[in-house]
């Protein structure tokens, strides 16, 4: 009887076991799927910014608009960075008392808990302050989502926002609920570019195809003025040298002439016909190597392309970028 207890009590803690196993796993794929809306959610987000910029190229009183995106999207980034590392930490220990012990000192919040805090306040008060005269209702939102005052628990105690949402909970529950954050910053993002484009969210997707269809068009006529350029260039190569070739011959022939008349027979000098300069491709690829702090914006900026055209040379499809990755840049 004692022996078929025990076998009981085995398969009982296996089943629990199995559960919890069945759980965290489903706990992963839930913030895969948030991390890959996430990445989409960037790609779109960039697509908007360039329309905001083709725009204000066209026409210089979009030029505030261009501004304002350009410093929400800073804002954003800096706090998505810290986020992804925060996660990054987390993921690597996966383990729930190392995120008590990274946020909480017994009763107290840590010097890391304090940063995570201020991270969270930062992003707040400097977004608002950024959209808050244009764009009140982008404000309202990023102060819904980003509430982190004391509220009450379940029991109806009033708790810290950082102890409720955090202390105690499985390292995975964590991540998904920095993932998360991580999507409301980016929906932010988007609801602030669809505004200043003066379209509805739904409408956003063919704002982008259409500023795809720009790209590549000015894309298209920039390669054929280069191929018309080369055409050109190689032409009056050909018709500098047979002018060049023809007034060789033509002093052969006076020299000629002049070897006839003349008493003496004198040798012509030889001449040196040039050869055509061989031409050079000044197209070709340069090599970036991603440094600390870098963004593809940034890099993106600094050589003159856009973000989308530095992600379609190197064949990326989110802007994550690693420390020493080498990227092409087409000059």
């Amino acid at each position: 009887m004692k022996n078929i207890s025990f076998i009981f009590l085995i398969v009982v803690v296996m089943q629990i076991s199995c559960k919890k196993r069945e759980d965290l796993s489903s706990f992963v794929k839930m913030n895969d799927k948030i991390e890959a809306a996430n990445d989409i959610s960037s790609i779109k987000n960039e697509s908007l910014l360039e329309v905001i910029f083709l725009n204000a190229e066209k026409n210089d009183v979009l030029f505030p608009q261009k501004e304002s995106a350009e410093r929400v999207h800073e804002i954003s980034n800096i706090f998505i960075k810290y986020l992804e590392d925060l996660k990054s930490a987390i993921k690597a220990k996966n383990s729930s008392e190392y995120v008590d012990e990274l946020f909480f000192n017994g009763g107290e919040i840590t010097t890391e808990g304090m940063e995570f805090l201020n991270y969270i306040e930062n992003y707040k008060e400097s977004l608002i302050s950024t959209v808050i005269t244009t764009h009140p209702n982008v404000a309202g939102v990023v102060k819904n989502n980003f509430d982190i005052g004391s509220i009450k628990d379940r029991r109806g105690k009033q708790t810290n926002w950082l102890t409720l949402n955090y202390k105690g909970f499985p390292a995975t529950s964590s991540i998904i609920k920095l993932s998360e954050m991580q999507s409301d910053v980016k929906r932010i993002e988007t609801k602030f570019y669809s505004s200043l484009l003066d379209v509805k969210l739904r409408d956003s997707e063919a704002i982008i195809k259409k500023s795809d269809r720009e790209l590549a068009n000015n894309e298209k006529i920039n390669s054929d003025e280069k191929d018309t350029n080369a055409k050109d260039e190689k032409e009056k190569e050909i018709k500098e040298d047979v002018k060049k070739k023809e007034k060789v011959e033509e002093k052969k022939i006076t020299t000629n002439k002049k070897e006839k008349l003349a008493p003496k027979k004198v040798e012509p000098k030889k001449k040196i016909v040039p050869k055509l300069a061989e031409s050079t491709n000044t197209n070709n690829p340069k090599i970036h190597k991603v440094e600390k702090k870098e963004t593809v914006y940034s890099i993106s900026q600094k050589y003159g392309l856009t973000t989308i055209q530095l992600k379609r040379l190197n064949g990326m499809t989110n802007n994550n970028l690693v420390i020493g990755q080498k990227l092409r840049i087409k000059k």
